[in-house]
Order: structure tokens, then C-alpha cells, then sequence
């Protein structure tokens, strides 16, 4: 388990709670992150930026382990919004890692996909949900006869990516940024309409944006001092939700 911030010895010696001096350097990270994505809408506006990355969705490796199998049978029983919303993270996290030529292991960033909203259908447990549902897939995995190196990089990912800004190894780095794009549609542009389109065909997000909004806010409201509270209270993370959601239903309409 890594030592750094957002990881699960962070969470287990803070209990999920952030010092004075990291939601200051969050709320860096977070402003720095906002102004960036709105210079790539402008951009995008003007007909600048990097040229989007066109990948279809049977490109995108899908392993079909024993560990995949018990991960996949967990994640049928979350509410309907977090079960699309974890196949539409391994997804996007995946092809986001094949746009920038990254080497990962898919079976390890598709259990943390999978496996990483856990925490958020529970209320009991630690105070941070990444911790509690990373707990949680370690007991699972570990049942399910995972070894402690697969075990401690899934579990470690699922901590880290409630981080503002991605960190850890290359998979943690992609299960943050596939949730991110989903969520509030970060690195949006960075891929093509085309495939955004045809990840949300396959996996619907129907009432996504409503169910986890309140999901989050009500873990926000139970623990305001974890990273939930933060992007909640600070950032105003509910209403990105909304936003992305609009800017994924634009997706469609121009397709129809």
C-alpha cells in the first residue's frame, strides 16, 4: 500500500479526514483543474486543441477471470445508476490508457472499476466511502482466492480515486480518470463523440446523475470532513454532475 495522500494508509491514519493543509492543496488542484477543462470547452468552440482519439468499444480488452466473474456478480446487486456507471468507468479509464500509449493491466483496473462505488451503496464503516468499499474488495478478492499484490493494487486504486487529481500506478491513475470522465466529464474532448457515444449505448446512464448526486450528498452531509465533503461543499461536484450529464445527453441528440 502506497504512503501518499488519498491512499489507504492515508485513510487509515487520518480516517478519511483531510488536514487544513491538503484541502488547501485539493482546492489548488481542484481550481486548477476547473480553469483548465473551460479552456478546453473554448477551445473545442474555436476549433483548437488536440485532435480527439476515435477507439471503438471492441478494441477495449474485457478479461474474463474468476476474480472478473465475482466482481461483476458484487457489482449486480448496487443500485442500477453505480452498476452503469462502474462499466462505463472501466471504459473510459481503459480507452483514456490506449489514447496515451499507457501499459496496464486490464484485469486489475476492470476490478477496480467494478468494485470501486462499493463504499457508496453502504452507509456503515469507515467515514470515507472509497476506504470502506476498498475494504470491502479486499475481502472479496481475498475470498475469492486474489493474491495480496493484485489485492493491494485494486484496493489502494479504489481509495485513490475520490484524489481531485489522478496518482498512484498507472491503473489507479486510469480508474480515477475513467470515473472523473463519467462523472463530471473530465478529459470530455479527449475522446471522440463517436466513442463516448458508444460506451453510453452500451452501459445507458439513465437517472445516474440524479441517484449518485444524492448519494453523494448525503455522504457529504454524514462525514463533511472526507474528500466527499470537500468536492461537495467546496467544489461544487453536484452540479458538475449535472452539467456532464447535459453534455452527455448533447452527445446523443447530435447523433439522432
Amino acid at each position: 500500500m502506497g504512503h501518499g495522500f488519498g491512499g489507504w494508509r492515508w485513510a487509515e491514519k487520518s480516517g478519511g479526514a483531510l488536514s487544513a493543509g491538503e484541502r488547501w492543496a485539493e482546492t489548488c488542484r481542484g481550481l486548477w483543474s476547473l480553469g483548465g477543462a473551460r479552456a478546453q470547452r473554448v477551445l473545442r468552440a474555436m476549433g483548437l486543441g488536440p485532435k480527439d482519439f476515435r477507439i471503438l468499444l471492441e478494441e477495449v480488452p474485457r478479461p474474463r477471470t474468476p476474480l472478473v466473474q465475482v466482481a461483476e456478480a458484487r457489482l449486480l446487486q448496487l443500485p442500477s445508476h453505480l452498476i452503469g456507471h462502474s462499466e462505463r468507468t472501466y471504459a473510459f479509464g481503459a480507452m483514456l490508457g490506449a489514447r496515451d500509449g499507457l501499459n496496464f493491466d486490464p484485469e486489475r483496473l476492470l476490478l477496480g472499476a467494478l468494485l470501486h462505488d462499493l463504499g457508496l451503496a453502504r452507509t456503515d464503516g469507515a467515514s470515507c466511502f472509497a476506504w470502506r468499499g476498498a475494504q470491502e474488495a479486499a475481502e472479496l478478492l481475498r475470498g475469492a482466492g486474489g493474491n495480496e499484490a493484485l489485492i493491494g493494487s485494486v484496493s489502494e486504486a479504489i481509495t485513490l480515486h475520490l484524489n481531485v487529481a489522478p496518482s498512484g500506478p498507472v491503473e489507479a491513475q486510469l480508474l480515477r480518470r475513467g470515473a472523473g470522465l463519467d462523472v463530471v466529464a473530465d478529459e470530455f474532448y479527449v475522446l471522440a463523440a463517436a466513442s463516448r457515444r458508444e460506451v453510453v449505448a452500451k452501459w445507458p446512464r439513465g437517472d445516474f446523475a440524479k441517484g449518485v448526486s444524492a448519494d453523494l450528498t448525503g455522504e457529504a452531509t454524514r462525514h463533511p470532513k472526507t474528500r466527499v465533503g470537500f468536492l461537495c461543499h467546496q467544489l461544487g461536484f453536484t452540479r458538475l454532475i449535472h452539467r456532464a450529464d447535459r453534455m452527455f445527453l448533447r452527445d446523443q441528440e447530435v447523433e439522432a
